[in-house]
Order: C-alpha cells, then sequence, then structure tokens
C-alpha cells in the first residue's frame, strides 16, 4: 500500500509519447483506462491496455543505481489515464519505508 499511496495520476491525450526510446528509465506507468502502443525496433507493436505495466525496468535501475535508456517507445492512441511510480519514490519507500531490509538484501 505504501507504492500505491506515492503514485501519481497522469492522463495523456492521443498521439503522446508516454516513454521516448533513447530516454533514461526514470517512470514506471499502470494503465487504468484507454490504449496505447509499445513499439520496440524488429518486434511486433504490443497494445497496451487496462491493467498494462510498463517501465518496471525502474525496479532494477532503482536497486542497481544504474539507469538505462528505453529500448521502446510508448504511444497513447486514445485517453490514456494511467498512475506513475518514480524510481526516486521507490527507493525512498525501499530504503524508509517498511522494507529496508528487503532493498539490503536485493542489493
Amino acid at each position: 500500500t505504501e507504492i500505491s499511496m506515492v503514485m501519481d495520476s497522469v492522463v495523456f491525450v492521443p498521439g503522446d509519447s508516454v516513454v521516448s526510446r533513447g530516454g533514461l528509465n526514470r517512470d514506471m506507468f499502470v494503465v487504468d483506462r484507454g490504449m496505447a502502443v509499445m513499439n520496440m525496433p524488429g518486434k511486433m507493436p504490443n497494445f497496451l491496455s487496462m491493467g498494462s505495466v510498463f517501465g518496471e525496468d525502474i525496479i532494477l535501475a532503482t536497486v542497481t543505481d544504474v539507469p538505462q535508456q528505453r529500448t521502446f517507445q510508448v504511444v497513447s492512441m486514445t485517453y490514456l489515464d494511467c498512475h506513475s511510480l518514480s524510481g526516486l519514490k521507490l527507493r525512498q519507500i525501499l530504503t524508509n519505508g517498511t522494507f529496508p531490509a528487503t532493498f539490503r538484501s536485493i542489493r
């Protein structure tokens, strides 16, 4: 519940770039409503809708202190309601919340 309490609501209009290929992995998203498409080089497009999660690579970046460039692009197809979690907020929860022992063990 700590994580859900710090997530931000974000709305994108059709055609918005939610995640840009080559950008740093700083946020993770959960789709609440709407549709988006994820494009990865050399792969078929992946359609995202309610319940889809993308950008979860921030978890690895947070525990290793090594941000990576995104290898995919996500563009909204309709109005897109999401919740986002930043790597900074995730780190604060893992180090100060009820999870510091878990954070130390996975590092």
